[in-house]
């Protein structure tokens, strides 16, 4: 509605958002991008780092990956950041 994002494409920012600023930025990770992300209009982030803008997930797709990404993001985890979605 008026060029806004719908929740789920929120969503899948929000999966972008924790591959770029937290698992790149904070732990200086390489690894590509959750291939459903949706980053900004912007290069080097439109379609870039392993971004597929082709897909069409589900929402409870979008959940499970945002689900995993958690645990990584926790103070004191040990758990590896997962890569590109998968466990």
């Amino acid at each position: 509605m008026n060029d806004e994002w719908s929740a789920v494409q929120t969503m899948r920012h929000l999966v972008f958002a924790h591959d770029s600023w937290f698992r790149r930025c904070c732990l200086g990770s390489t690894e590509l991008f959750t291939p459903m992300g949706i980053g900004t209009t912007v290069e080097p982030y439109r379609g870039a780092h392993g971004l597929d803008l082709s897909l069409d997930p589900a929402l409870d797709e979008i959940v499970s990956v945002r689900d995993g990404q958690a645990p990584s993001s926790r103070p004191g985890s040990t758990r590896s950041p997962l890569s590109r979605g998968t466990a």
